[in-house]
């Protein structure tokens, strides 16, 4: 637990290292995309995915940015050979 955001932004990493980015986004449209990341359990503070955030500020639009994140090599290939 006392190291459960070290993987991601809290609220207070958006609105004040990223407040500069802010101006033409919906904060709330912020939380509900990239918000929700835990471990530890429900106890422990929520954080935001790192990458869609920066994504989010160098493109100005809001998207599923994780599926970039991932390879999904592995599920391409069961895919292909169940056809």
């Amino acid at each position: 637990a006392p190291y459960a955001t070290i993987c991601g932004y809290t609220d207070d990493d958006i609105d004040t290292v990223f407040a500069p980015e802010l101006p033409g986004l919906e904060r709330s449209q912020i939380k509900h995309w990239y918000n929700g990341y835990r471990w530890g359990g429900q106890d422990v503070t929520a954080v935001y995915n790192p990458f869609d955030v920066l994504l989010l500020f160098q493109k100005r639009q809001f998207g599923a940015y994780w599926f970039e994140s991932a390879t999904p090599t592995f599920l391409v290939e069961v895919l292909k050979q169940r056809g």
